[in-house]
């Protein structure tokens, strides 16, 4: 009698050290075919075997193909560790969003598919985790922001529209500007968003 391969893709087992984990195996999966296809046209068992795996294997790891989209985009999205990397910069504003900028371009490089996952967000479980990303985003780079500028030269609103617009400048900017001169672009756009502040 066959087993189950679940157990091939459980902690610690031979396939997992062969192969990389079970779990990153189905998130590498479902990168490439939410990017490819969009999430309501994937199916689980389409996951499962393009990882390699079993359809239980899925299940295994995340009990819903809306929550492995959501940790897919909590670990891999263009700005996974906001907080953190924001916190290396608690007295330079600047610095700060430079290091988020090259953070951005990091993640692109390396996983340009979540960001098209968002994009496309064509059902509403890919919109709404679009929305809270770019709210996350908005609110982090805003605290971030009211920590390190002027507080006389910072008006209502103003930390959440500057927030809003560099998160908006650096990730379209990412998806379709030739990456040769995005440094120097960065520093005009900061130039242009930060004058009167610092």
């Amino acid at each position: 009698m066959t087993t189950t391969s679940l157990g091939d893709d459980a902690p610690g087992s031979p396939r997992e050290h062969r192969r990389g984990t079970g779990r990153e195996r189905l998130l590498d999966a479902a990168e490439e075919l939410f990017a490819t296809h969009g999430f309501a046209a994937t199916t689980t068992r389409e996951i499962a075997e393009h990882a390699g795996t079993s359809n239980g294997a899925v299940f295994y790891h995340f009990p819903t193909k809306e929550a492995l989209l959501e940790q897919l985009i909590a670990e891999r999205s263009p700005h996974a560790n906001l907080d953190e990397i924001l916190a290396c910069h608690p007295d330079d504003a600047r610095a700060g969003l430079r290091a988020l900028a090259s953070a951005i371009d990091q993640t692109i490089a390396e996983r340009g598919e979540v960001l098209r996952i968002m994009l496309h967000a064509e059902d509403p479980a890919t919109r709404e985790l679009f929305h809270r990303f770019v709210s996350d985003g908005v609110r982090a780079i805003a605290d971030h922001l009211r920590r390190t500028l002027d507080p006389a030269k910072l008006g209502p609103g103003h930390a959440e529209a500057l927030a809003r617009s560099f998160l908006s400048v650096v990730l379209l900017s990412r998806l379709v500007m030739d990456t040769a001169d995005q440094p120097e672009r960065l520093d005009e756009v900061l130039d242009v968003l930060l004058h009167g502040y610092v």
